[in-house]
């Protein structure tokens, strides 16, 4: 398709070859996969391989403790498959949770990270994944304190809308940014559910700033 695209228009473009890591999206599936786009791309007057680049997503569903060795075997691989296509190709691994080790790792290996989420900082960077301090996440959600039902109940006006679904391995869409023991664990479209030991000291009223699971769809919202 992007040959055909590139005859219409008279241009010769420059591409990236997507190379899965283990996150099974986008990117030939195996190294003879990846192998074999490139030699396409090798006969093709249209088209001119620059590089490989992958997204390590599947790193936030592993124990940190496993990351470094991890990083080390994905980094071997890719350098591999891109020295036997062309050793000037550049490489661009991409994934917030992952980018810092590659840098340490990546001996001149890597042209390029790629992590999206590291300007605003989540749950899963902080606490999930341990990928950066929580006092460098940049970005919360100010919810206002609506009502109090019950005894050990808080509701707030930030819910599926602003938050998403999202949460993380424990059930938490939020939690606040003060440090107070208390958390968002259940949201509707309009408002969440507050819940914790320190939850009746919240106020009707009371404004917070929660820290959400998962910041790129808050974003998107």
């Amino acid at each position: 398709a992007l040959e055909r695209l590139a005859g219409l228009v008279g241009r010769r473009l420059r591409v990236m070859l997507a190379v899965d890591t283990g996150l099974g999206r986008e990117g030939a599936r195996d190294d003879a996969a990846a192998e074999r786009l490139a030699g396409r791309l090798a006969g093709s007057s249209r088209l001119e391989l620059r590089g490989l680049y992958s997204h390590e997503g599947f790193f936030y569903g592993l124990p940190p403790a496993e990351h470094e060795v991890r990083v080390a075997a994905m980094l071997d691989r890719l350098a591999a498959l891109r020295d036997r296509i062309d050793p000037s190709l550049a490489l661009w691994p991409g994934c917030s949770v992952t980018a810092a080790r590659v840098v340490s790792a990546a001996a001149g290996r890597v042209q390029a990270v790629r992590p999206g989420a590291y300007p605003f900082g989540d749950l899963y960077l902080t606490r999930v994944c341990a990928s950066m301090a929580p006092e460098d996440q940049a970005i919360h959600i100010l919810a206002t304190v609506v009502d109090k039902p019950e005894p050990g109940l808080a509701l707030i006006d930030a819910g599926s809308k602003t938050f998403s679904p999202d949460r993380t391995p424990d059930g938490v869409h939020g939690l606040p940014a003060d440090g107070r023991d208390f958390a968002v664990v259940r949201l509707n479209e309009e408002h969440g559910y507050v819940r914790g030991p320190a939850t009746d000291s919240l106020q009707i009223g009371e404004r917070v700033l929660f820290a959400p699971a998962h910041v790129c769809p808050v974003i998107n919202l």
